[in-house]
């Protein structure tokens, strides 16, 4: 009877010993992607927001969460100046950056998520200013034009001979539009024309758009979980587009 008592105990340690190591989680693979992730971005309202408004960051913000939400991963947005955003993620400080165009410069350093969202590029002048001759890019050959410190746009512009004068933000733009020392500053006619609402100014711009961007979630070459989280991201995305998430999101913006 002893001997079998201490058997039976001896079976029943066994048994919880296989179960405790086969539900074990193990370690994670190289190619796993973190529970957790943090995307810099920047002010870029509608499309991200470092200050909510009635409850809304911005629907890049809001697809970003959510698709990583669909794979268990659980992302955070930390807004910080776009020229520091770049800085960041290109070195591996950071894994993504949000919202970004792609551009051959930065094919070099970053890996493009799917599309995640699109925005109208132009210029905004004071609404006396004549505008009958800007019909492209190159038409701003010559003019002095505000752009925001890092954005691609500073490149294009440079390219096609404006006399480009750099500012911190797109309000820092428009003010100087105010005080006449710019006649233009671009950047997304969208984000132009929320920020000049916020602050008053309803009636003192025109608007030309010139051309049209795609934006990406960018994932830094330099990060190790790079390519992993590349991954989940876009099946992630997929999922939201699918399930009417994306839609919903972008409807509480219009």
């Amino acid at each position: 009877m002893i001997v079998r008592s201490h058997f039976q105990g001896g079976l029943a340690a066994v048994v919880v010993l296989a179960v405790v190591l086969f539900s074990w989680p193990g370690p994670r693979a190289a190619d796993d992607p973190p529970q957790a992730v943090t995307i810099l971005a920047v002010d870029y309202p509608p499309f991200e927001m470092a200050d909510p408004i009635g409850g809304l960051h911005g629907f890049d913000h809001e697809v970003v969460v959510a698709a990583f939400e669909r794979r268990g991963i659980e992302a955070g947005i930390l807004y910080v100046p776009w020229k520091r955003a770049l800085s960041d993620v290109e070195k591996g400080m950071a894994p993504g950056l949000l919202s970004c165009a792609e551009t051959p410069e930065r094919r070099a350093v970053f890996h493009f998520s799917d599309p995640l969202s699109h925005d109208r590029y132009g210029v905004v002048t004071r609404r006396e200013h004549p505008v009958g001759d800007i019909r492209s890019l190159s038409d701003l050959s010559g003019k002095l034009v505000a752009v925001v410190a890092g954005y691609s746009a500073q490149q294009e512009l440079e390219t096609v001979g404006a006399r480009v004068v750099i500012v911190p933000g797109e309000l820092n733009g428009l003010r100087m539009i105010m005080r006449n020392r710019v006649d233009y500053l671009y950047s997304g006619l969208e984000t132009m024309q929320f920020i000049a609402l916020r602050n008053d100014y309803r009636h003192e711009f025109t608007y030309i758009e010139l051309q049209r961007y795609t934006y990406h979630l960018c994932f830094s070459k330099a990060h190790k979980h790079s390519l992993a989280l590349l991954r989940e991201f876009n099946a992630g995305l997929v999922e939201v587009r699918a399930d009417g998430t994306y839609d919903k999101i972008h409807a509480r913006y219009r």
